[in-house]
């Protein structure tokens, strides 16, 4: 993420296995909405389109064309509205360039957040290694426990 954490991070956030709860990074409040929602399973029980697309399999739903263009609209003033607010504060005044806003929430947010997120990965990394040292020394310990058995004489009460 822009450098701040380090790319295993995402395995970190998204391992079942690992018990402790890592967050993601927080949002930035400009600039997101959510374009795509899931109701397949729901579509078919009722037989509708639920979110707008061009679908065929059924007449009922967002599937009309005037929908699907209002939609189209609707998202491209979305776009124009969200540049707004990000370019609203300006654009910083040195040679990088960057929007105001975009370095404040990375000052305020992005960086404190990195700082805990290193921590976490440092032990999940710990937690990973701990996990594989586990693992191996059981693998060793089944063939040597097997090994050892059968090298036994079973006729020795």
């Amino acid at each position: 993420i822009r450098g701040f954490v380090e790319e295993d991070f995402v395995d970190c956030i998204f391992d079942e296995d690992y018990p402790d709860l890592v967050p993601a990074p927080p949002a930035p409040p400009l600039g997101l909405y959510m374009g795509e929602a899931s109701y397949v399973k729901w579509e078919g029980k009722s037989k509708t389109v639920l979110s707008p697309r061009p679908k065929k399999n059924w007449d009922k739903g967002f599937n009309d064309k005037a929908v699907l263009q209002r939609v189209q609209e609707w998202e491209e003033e979305l776009h124009h509205l969200m540049a707004e607010a990000w370019i609203e504060q300006g654009v910083d005044n040195n040679e990088d360039g960057r929007l105001t806003a975009e370095r404040v929430w990375t000052e305020n947010v992005l960086e404190p957040w990195s700082i805990k997120a290193q921590e976490q990965l440092l032990k999940y990394r710990q937690w990973k290694l701990e996990q594989q040292v586990a693992l191996e020394a059981s693998e060793a310990l089944s063939h040597l426990s097997s090994s050892s058995l059968n090298a036994l004489d079973k006729e020795v009460p």
